[in-house]
């Protein structure tokens, strides 16, 4: 079934570049959906990946992604993954309970060290003394002078804001996955610049491009089945505009 999607594209006179930037879908996974490539395909994407590309060829659709499952075993490697999905966990080893006794025993020597070390320099009423205590648990981790953030913001602050609840998937080049859930509308997520990422959702206008507090655009004015960003193209468009911006203020 994929040298049927390939062959009926190329008698039609089209390129995999044509086809992506009419349906608005990854290069990639038109060539993975031609080779019958499932692992290049993004989970729970097969079937409206098959739809799109078979009605924008002008083939029958439901008939192509019953075919093409059948042929590339993809029902049965779903049950697989089912299956394993079900096996209870293994048992713990002698050696990770020996090392997570030894890690557990560091920690508690630790705090034990560095309370014994505050309460007694504290009894001597010495505001020097005190003064290097907090400084030996702050280098030590016990104490922060400053709140942790749980996510960071890179140097270029882009961040990808829900405007209502949609799915966002966010791979690295090599089909690592960072995220891939539904967002609740206002959710926040900070995409990693300059490192190959892809952002694919099946809304372009259900997310926008933050910097800051300054809109960017919309993920992609395009309400598409699929729809592909690179993140770091988006990151240079920002920047450009953001120069443009700056020029022109008095």
């Amino acid at each position: 079934m994929g040298d049927l999607l390939r062959l009926r594209r190329e008698e039609k006179g089209l390129t995999l570049k044509d086809v992506s930037q009419s349906l608005y879908i990854n290069k990639d996974y038109l060539k993975s959906l031609e080779d019958m490539y499932i692992p290049g395909i993004p989970k729970g994407y097969l079937n409206g990946l098959l739809r799109a590309y078979a009605e924008h060829l002008g083939l029958a659709s439901e008939a192509l992604i019953t075919d093409y499952r059948a042929q590339c075993g993809a029902i049965s490697r779903d049950r697989t993954f089912l299956g394993r999905a079900a096996e209870k966990p293994r048992r713990f080893t002698f050696l990770r309970l020996l090392s997570i006794g030894l890690l557990i025993g560091s920690v508690v020597f630790v705090a034990y060290f560095a309370g014994t070390l505050f309460f007694s320099q504290v009894r001597s009423q010495d505001p020097d003394i005190a003064a290097n205590t907090a400084q030996s648990l702050t280098m030590i981790g016990m104490v922060r002078t400053e709140p942790v953030s749980q996510e960071s913001p890179p140097q270029l602050p882009l961040r990808i804001v829900a405007l209502r609840p949609a799915h966002l998937d966010v791979r690295g080049t090599d089909g690592t996955v960072f995220r891939s859930r539904m967002m609740a509308e206002g959710e926040t997520y900070y995409p990693r610049i300059g490192a190959g990422w892809l952002v694919t959702t099946q809304s372009g206008r259900a997310f926008k491009w933050v910097i800051n507090e300054i809109e960017i655009g919309v993920l992609a004015d395009s309400d598409a089945f699929l729809t592909t960003v690179s993140v770091d193209d988006v990151a240079q468009e920002a920047r450009t505009l953001l120069t443009e911006r700056a020029t022109d203020q008095p």
